[in-house]
């Protein structure tokens, strides 16, 4: 099994070199440098300035991206301009500006980061909607938020009837019952946790126990 696991490692490693080389060409073609993206740096900004909060999560991150971009100084513009030929280069002017503002502005970064967080798990969705559509928002994921961190602190086992509500649970079961008919169990449980985590490996091991004949 662990010579079958070495190779389909293989494989997929050289399947992803082959889908990124001519990305990373082309980057360094244009930009000198090899690199994924060359917008990190920009979304590090994006997440991590001044005017962040300005419109979201009220409105669309846009919008506060556009107002962002218009309180640039004339200085910043033209560095910004200076740097228009090459990707790379504005991405790391980016970078640096959004280091820069975390680095004079702990707390205020810690407080947008719980804003975030309060963004992306709160019960109204981001950007913001009118009432019908929050309601149904409310209605559809704020019960099965209440019901999981219930669950999650009274350590209650997940009833077989509730398997609709958990996407992880019910990957597991049906991958495991998938490569179960091939007889590869281990490489099964191997997938799992390395797609799903560790708490969804070792739910497909509990259910492969609790299937087992």
């Amino acid at each position: 099994m662990g010579d079958l696991d070495n190779r389909v490692a293989i494989v997929c490693a050289s399947v992803g070199m082959l889908t990124v080389a001519p990305w990373l060409m082309r980057v360094y073609q244009f930009t000198g440098s090899v690199t994924l993206s060359t917008q990190s740096g920009f979304f590090l900004w994006l997440g991590n300035n001044p005017y962040t909060f300005s419109r979201y999560p009220q409105e669309s991150i846009d919008h506060s991206q556009a107002v962002a971009l218009a309180a640039l100084s004339a200085q910043e513009r033209g560095e910004l301009e200076a740097r228009q030929h090459n990707e790379a280069l504005v991405d790391e002017w980016f970078r640096k500006k959004a280091l820069d503002h975390m680095r004079s502005h702990p707390q205020q970064i810690l407080e947008h980061s719980l804003r975030k967080l309060v963004a992306a798990f709160g019960w109204l969705p981001s950007p913001h909607r009118s009432f019908w559509p929050s309601l149904g928002h409310v209605l559809s994921y704020g019960p099965v938020m209440v019901l999981g961190l219930w669950m999650w602190v009274s350590r209650t086992h997940w009833p077989e009837s509730l398997d609709f509500l958990c996407p992880i649970r019910r990957l597991c079961r049906g991958h495991r019952r998938l490569l179960r008919a091939y007889q590869l169990p281990s490489l099964s449980r191997r997938v799992l946790d390395r797609l799903c985590g560790r708490a969804a490996g070792r739910m497909a091991q509990k259910i492969s126990v609790r299937q087992a004949p």
